[in-house]
């Protein structure tokens, strides 16, 4: 086409197309901030595109829908058909409207319009029913922490408790009244007995150590070990003496009849012997040193090693003369060996000892 000759009718058809094309191209939102393109009829909220009829973009990073607020990083809806509104408190927890927050619960401290505090004097104390069917008692909050229901008092800082039917004793423990407390455990001592204050024991029982015993048909030994009545004790073991089927030696060892003792070991004597009353050996065999052996056998040298008969003795090592040889007490060689040091030994045939290093003659 040439430029210089366009009619007017000319420049009307283009202008014409280029409105035609810019009509039909979609439109787009762009935010150099976010980087992120959105349609014209959408928002940025962070970096996702969003429809402000239907969501709402909070602290732009939090979508939620229209209707909904926040609270902390969760959307909630203020207002549910059939329950109470919801409320967010300190920006953190959700409760329904008129609640408060003890540390991190919800509870109500209301009723019929009457706020309550931990000083109130209001005892009479009902029920406030919600659209969901839920009944919530009215509470109070003691030290931020716990909640009670109204009328309640606190028992040391844990534990709530009702003053018509219970008891707090020493700032911790809860009893049912006309109970006692024992230690830590409530009681009623028209059936039980506390000892020491610390032992809980039934009528007709008494205290053995720390063991609760019938004295009618049970025996307490050294106030610390419980029999049946006829039984003996021996050591910690009950025991039927009269059948002596069973013998106690030495008050800590009980042993069958026949059996001895050794030690607080039992043992038969036609099969073992008893050695300084805490070693015992196979009958016959005699002990060296903490060692039993065969006489018939072995012998014992220095009254603690015992050797091979035939065997002699090097350096509390046993040996035999046939095969080895020992110097001066303390090395052994096989025969036709020497040492070389204290501890090596070396063939001279065809070997070199030069101080403690053992070489091959060449």
């Amino acid at each position: 086409m040439n430029f210089n000759t366009l009619t007017i009718v000319d420049c009307f058809l283009i202008l014409f197309g280029l409105s035609i094309i810019y009509a039909t191209t979609p439109a787009t939102k762009t935010t150099t901030k976010s980087i992120v393109s959105c349609p014209n009829d959408q928002q940025v909220c962070g970096s996702t595109c969003y429809s402000p009829i239907n969501q709402t973009c909070f602290n732009n990073n939090q979508l939620c829908s229209i209707g909904q607020g926040i609270c902390n990083s969760t959307c909630y809806s203020p207002q549910v058909l059939s329950l109470p509104n919801t409320v967010c408190l300190n920006n953190n927890i959700l409760c329904y409207q008129g609640q408060k927050l003890c540390g991190t619960a919800c509870y109500n401290d209301y009723y019929y319009g009457i706020s309550l505090s931990q000083n109130s004097t209001y005892y009479n104390w009902s029920v406030i029913l919600y659209g969901d069917g839920s009944i919530n008692y009215g509470s109070i909050c003691f030290n931020n922490r716990l909640i009670c229901q109204y009328g309640q008092l606190l028992c040391g800082n844990n534990q709530c408790y009702n003053s018509s039917n219970q008891t707090c004793f020493n700032d911790q423990i809860v009893c049912t009244i006309g109970q006692m407390i024992c230690n830590t455990t409530c009681y009623y001592n028209a059936s039980q007995i506390c000892y020491n204050n610390s032992i809980l024991c039934y009528f007709g029982q008494s205290l053995c150590g720390k063991t609760c015993y019938y004295t009618s048909y049970q025996i307490c030994y050294s106030n610390n070990y419980v029999c049946s009545s006829g039984y003996s004790i021996c050591g910690t073991t009950c025991y039927y003496s009269w059948w002596n089927e069973q013998i106690c030696y030495n008050g800590n060892t009980l042993c069958y009849s026949g059996q001895s003792a050794c030690g607080t070991t039992c043992y038969n004597p036609y099969s073992q012997t008893c050695y300084n009353n805490q070693i015992l050996c196979t009958i016959q065999w005699n002990l060296c040193g903490s060692t039993c052996y065969d006489p018939n056998q072995q012998i014992c040298y220095l009254n603690s090693i015992p050797c091979t008969i035939g065997s002699s003795l090097c350096n509390l090592t046993c040996y035999n003369k046939i095969t080895q040889t020992c110097y001066n007490n303390t090395t052994l060689c096989p025969i036709q060996y020497k040492p070389c040091g204290n501890k090596t030994c070396y063939y001279p045939q065809g070997q070199i000892c030069n101080g403690t290093t053992v070489s091959t003659k060449i």
